[in-house]
């Protein structure tokens, strides 16, 4: 069993620009800080115009990573079983990397 950070990416703006910026600029300096840990990135619910920029981004830094793997997934916060579930997972699939896992139901996507 490797060692695993999570790093959560849960205080993104609504607007995917926005968010993205945010994101590049405060949490991958967290991600690329991490040199001895595989990573998993914790994203809130989304609507689906931020899926292109968090693919992009998990996947690039799991190729820039390598061999640690980068990967990602989306739950609510009150979510936490599947968010364990989650990290148990990337952390025992030694080959799996660069991926996003969206863990339950999403009734209501946030603004």
């Amino acid at each position: 069993m490797s060692s695993q950070e999570v790093i959560a990416a849960t205080d993104l703006p609504g607007d995917p620009v926005d968010a993205a910026t945010r994101f590049f600029n405060e949490i991958v300096p967290q991600v690329r800080a991490l040199d001895a840990a595989d990573i998993l990135i914790h994203f809130l619910p989304a609507g689906h115009e931020h899926d292109a920029w968090r693919v992009a981004a998990v996947q690039d830094l799991a190729r820039e990573a390598a061999p640690r793997r980068v990967n990602a997934f989306v739950a609510a916060l009150d979510q936490k079983a599947a968010g364990d579930a989650a990290a148990d997972y990337a952390r025992n699939a030694p080959g799996v990397t660069g991926q996003i896992f969206t863990l339950g139901a999403f009734p209501q996507e946030r603004d």
